[in-house]
């Protein structure tokens, strides 16, 4: 999946400059079913509308 550079931004905007937040360019499969500890999930509808 590419990176949506523009939401990546977005994205940076709102998290600020929290010196515990670490950006990684990746892409994983959620096989378990259960939330990714630590990650930020931004919902379909988020990624669609500017703010």
């Amino acid at each position: 999946m590419a990176c949506d550079e523009g939401l990546a931004e977005r994205i940076r905007e709102r998290l600020g400059t929290d010196p515990d937040i670490t950006e990684k360019r990746v892409f994983i499969f959620d096989m378990t079913g259960r939330p990714m500890r630590g990650w930020v999930v931004v919902a379909g509808s988020a990624v669609a509308a500017q703010p």
